[in-house]
């Protein structure tokens, strides 16, 4: 759906993203500038470790599809932007040790 995806992110791994179907929005945080580039099937973006990124559905194609891939044996955990986990305790949730978003008992 367009405009959905995942908030800021980062990884201690590299994150791969490949547009399959649709268009797809990659953005992420130069300091606090925020910087994004469109990509399109069959295009490839690499992220480095420790930035923090998201991307979102640019396209009106019912059935678009992304594949993110981390790189090594061991992706670890999500690690939100600050801006994320507070959206979130104030939706009803919280983030558990592993970077999981959770519904407070």
């Amino acid at each position: 759906t367009k405009g959905k995806g995942a908030a800021l992110h980062a990884h201690l791994t590299e994150e791969v993203f490949i547009p399959i179907r649709g268009s797809w929005q990659i953005y992420w945080l130069e300091g606090a500038e925020e910087r994004s580039i469109t990509l399109e099937p069959g295009d490839v973006v690499n992220m480095p470790t420790r930035i923090y990124r998201g991307f979102r559905c640019a396209s009106d194609e019912p059935d678009a599809l992304l594949i993110g891939l981390t790189g090594g044996p061991d992706p670890g955990h999500v690690a939100w932007h600050p801006d994320v986990v507070i959206a979130a305790r104030a939706s009803g949730l919280e983030v558990d040790d592993d970077g999981n978003l959770r519904e407070v008992d």
